[in-house]
């Protein structure tokens, strides 16, 4: 069996966050003053949201929950705001001597806070932190006693409308989405859990890392085209009908400037794959029939594939396309092969990139403000 946890365990949990946080597309820059303070002292991602959490509903308890006039109906022995006579007479509730009243009472039972309490449960309940954690969250939600329950599919995010009163809240929404999207899973009776980063057929690492790669360009460059929908390359073919089984070319994003357009292929491989004969399969690098470590041919194949015919396609120099094959670090004897590795074909520019998911953030950054250069320099 192949151990999964090897990669994950050497990604630092605060690259996980900001892995998450693009992928999800809710990164911004409050959140990111706020995350890079934090230490990297957490067993797993659970207690580093919680942690997270924790701090900022502190901060918020200090300041005062947000409260706000929330509409209540309900049967009293005296009136209270206005009479509804229709339901009085629904109810019956004459016959006891009480009258339905509509009123608006000044409540900390606003949805930010049924939010934060939402997300606050599904870390007791369902989250795999240390009782001292667990702990602290408990002792928070004794300031939530009047605010309701709700489930975390009842959460309206587009709802949330920020004002003075209650821009305080705007980090705090953004860290209870980012735990929903990103790590809730509703089982088939209906119940929640909070699952883990290392869960590999869950959480779909390599579609994770393929979403933040797209979501760091989405965010820092919008001045750039950025193809992640519409990102389907026709095959540059003569034929009387249409060939119903040519494969479907589709990369994962095109970056473009106008004059440069550059074709992303991410990756996200395991380290190797373990065989009955306890032989190793290298996946960024195979063995050719000596044995000898060579690129994956599959993988240039379909950059090839890509430049040619997005080039064919859009009627453009093959000096205008270029191609990047951006791997997630899975090895260090391969990270070294591929380092600056920088080939033409078909007449193009292909980048082989290995990004280290284990280095410091600013690390990271600065190795995907390298790739685009082209597009920044041109």
């Amino acid at each position: 069996m192949h151990n999964y946890h090897s990669e994950i365990d050497n990604i630092k949990i605060k690259n996980i966050y900001y892995m998450l946080a693009y992928a999800c597309e809710l990164f911004n820059d409050e959140l990111n003053n706020a995350i890079a303070v934090e230490s990297e002292d957490f067993d797993n991602i659970h207690e580093f949201f919680a942690k997270i959490l924790i701090k900022q509903v502190k901060k918020q308890i200090k300041h005062g929950l947000h409260r706000d006039y929330i509409p209540i109906q309900e049967d009293l022995s005296g009136v209270r705001g206005r009479i509804n006579i229709n339901e009085t007479i629904k109810q019956q509730t004459l016959i006891k001597g009480r009258l339905v009243c509509a009123f608006d009472e000044f409540s900390a039972n606003t949805h930010f806070n049924q939010t934060l309490k939402c997300v606050l449960l599904l870390f007791i309940r369902h989250a795999t932190l240390n009782e001292k954690i667990k702990q602290e969250i408990r002792g928070l939600l004794r300031y939530f006693a009047e605010v309701s329950e709700i489930e975390p599919p009842n959460i309206r995010w587009d709802s949330f409308n920020y004002h003075r009163n209650n821009v305080s809240y705007r980090m705090l929404i953004y860290v209870c989405k980012l735990v929903v999207k990103s790590l809730l899973v509703t089982k088939e009776n209906g119940t929640h859990s909070l699952k883990m980063f290392n869960e590999p057929e869950e959480m779909q690492r390599s579609e994770i890392y393929k979403r933040f790669v797209l979501g760091y360009y989405k965010y820092h460059y919008p001045e750039l085209t950025l193809s992640h929908e519409n990102r389907i390359i026709a095959w540059d073919i003569m034929a009387d009908n249409e060939i119903p089984l040519m494969p479907t070319m589709a990369t994962d994003i095109i970056l473009s400037n106008g004059a440069q357009h550059l074709i992303i292929e991410t990756k996200f491989y395991y380290a190797k794959h373990e065989h009955n004969n306890n032989e190793t399969e290298h996946i960024i690098l195979r063995p050719n029939h000596t044995g000898s470590p060579k690129y994956n041919w599959g993988n240039l194949y379909q950059m090839y594939a890509y430049l040619a015919n997005y080039a064919k396609m859009h009627n453009l120099d093959s000096e205008q396309v270029s191609g990047l094959l951006l791997y997630a670090k899975t090895n260090d004897d391969e990270a070294k092969l591929l380092e600056n590795t920088k080939l033409t074909i078909a007449g193009s520019s292909l980048e082989l990139a290995v990004l280290d998911l284990s280095q410091d953030w600013n690390i990271i950054e600065k190795k995907l403000e390298e790739v685009v250069l082209i597009l920044k320099c041109s």
